[in-house]
């Protein structure tokens, strides 16, 4: 049973509360309000739609960006590993992931791992 416009996988991702709770952290990290989506065309709409601007918005694309990858290597491990993450683990993947991409993005930025 497949649905229009990216199916099943889609509605299961995002009706997942292992999911839904990850999204709403790293909304939170950033001071924003997380709003559930059905499908990524919400969720990309929402991540573009934040009250944010110039570096900050960068910066803000670089953490979705490393949320999402954080979440698939995650999703590999336990399919493929048998192991599991916790939610404080992967935020900190992601935080870490996010960190190192956006010094290596944003040379001029002097920012350290606390302040991030």
């Amino acid at each position: 049973m497949v649905r229009e416009s990216g199916g099943i996988y889609q509605s299961l991702f995002f009706e997942c509360f292992f999911v839904k709770r990850f999204l709403s952290c790293i909304f939170c990290w950033w001071g924003l309000r997380w709003k559930e989506v059905a499908n990524f065309e919400e969720f990309f709409s929402l991540c573009w739609g934040v009250s944010l601007s110039g570096i900050q918005k960068s910066l803000w694309f670089l953490a979705v960006s490393a949320a999402c990858w954080s979440g698939w290597i995650s999703r590999n491990e336990k399919v493929f590993e048998g192991k599991t993450t916790t939610l404080d683990s992967l935020i900190y993947q992601t935080k870490l992931r996010s960190f190192v991409w956006a010094r290596v993005v944003h040379e001029e930025c002097i920012f350290t791992a606390s302040d991030w």
